[in-house]
């Protein structure tokens, strides 16, 4: 009987002590990305830092579908704690200017991989070529804004506005303002039901390749007044779209554009962020990038480029790898 005694206690003390060291031995951080969806560029950026990370340290990643939006707010209340969106969104939130309600202080920037830029295309037959024309002229234009809800109809919307433009006065001219994505913009356009379309994107976008093969297209510049609200109120930067870059349109245009931005939030640590910054900006995850998109092939080309025009404050773990390696002072 006092041999089963102590082989009993021998056998708690053991399983007493296997309980206590698998739990550290087990259990590695888990971290949520939150990406675009799952056919598209970001969410395969998305899966590539996630391997990186696994590599480098012992993190269990779950890459999941989101969106620009909807992105920003899961980072700030650390639902998700890396995730793209834009420059111009993340901006915003951290004013608390539309389409947030409020500031949303806990996202940080991590890196710039691409810039969108905003496009004003007319068909080549309409008798305007700025919008301080179509305010005189008071032009029935029946233009295609984008989804509500969406960057781009906001930026078009403020856009408008920069220059005493509303979506009223447009409908009281007889035109239209028309909520659709690009695909049903494109169809309207060769079926002769709107003049115009709005676009944020990489440069050259392939719909808008579509219709000006279509239709011929021209591209309108924004006036220095214009592109001045944007960045002063906005955050957006100046930008120019070089003539050549659509067939037929071979002066450059004047304009603003957005970065695609990766963010995390303020409770990340430094030493995590440092890794997800190098995942991102070393010449190796560079190459690696630019595989899966053209615009971030073009964009992407030093530390310095995915430093800059991020749109809020730098998470200070990414801002000790950029200063280390030379891509800020």
């Amino acid at each position: 009987m006092k041999n089963c005694m102590k082989w009993a206690i021998a056998a708690l003390l053991a399983i007493g002590h296997l309980a206590v060291a698998i739990p550290a031995v087990a259990t590695a951080q888990s971290l949520n990305f939150t990406m675009g969806s799952s056919s598209a560029s970001m969410y395969a950026i998305g899966v590539q830092v996630a391997e990186e990370l696994r590599k480098a340290r012992n993190l269990n990643v779950n890459v999941k579908s989101g969106g620009a939006l909807g992105n920003v707010i899961l980072i700030d209340r650390n639902k998700a704690q890396f995730g793209h969106s834009s420059s111009g969104l993340a901006f915003a939130a951290s004013q608390g200017m539309e389409p947030f309600k409020k500031k949303l202080d806990n996202i940080r920037g991590l890196a710039k991989i691409m810039e969108s830029s905003f496009q004003l295309l007319l068909l080549n037959n309409v008798p305007i070529n700025s919008l301080a024309e179509l305010k005189e002229k008071r032009y029935p234009i029946r233009l295609a804004v984008g989804a509500k809800g969406q960057e781009l109809e906001l930026l078009s919307r403020r856009i408008l506005e920069a220059n005493g433009i509303t979506y009223d006065d447009v409908k009281s001219w007889g035109g239209r303002v028309e909520f659709v994505d690009i695909g049903d913009a494109n169809s309207l356009i060769r079926d002769g039901h709107l003049d115009g379309v709005t676009m944020l994107s990489g440069l050259p976008n392939a719909s808008i390749i579509e219709i000006n093969a279509a239709r011929e297209m021209k591209l309108v510049s924004l006036s220095d007044q214009t592109i001045s609200t944007l960045v002063d109120k906005f955050g957006y930067v100046p930008a120019v779209i070089a003539g050549g870059i659509y067939k037929g349109i071979d002066n450059d245009t004047r304009t603003v554009a957005g970065g695609v931005v990766l963010l995390t939030n303020s409770t990340m640590s430094d030493e995590l962020a440092y890794e997800l910054t190098k995942a991102i900006c070393s010449d190796q995850a560079r190459a690696r990038l630019a595989t899966m998109s053209g615009s971030i092939k073009i964009y992407l080309t030093s530390e310095k480029a995915c430093a800059t025009g991020v749109g809020i404050a730098l998470h200070t773990g990414a801002e000790k790898y950029f200063r280390e390696t030379g891509a800020i002072k």
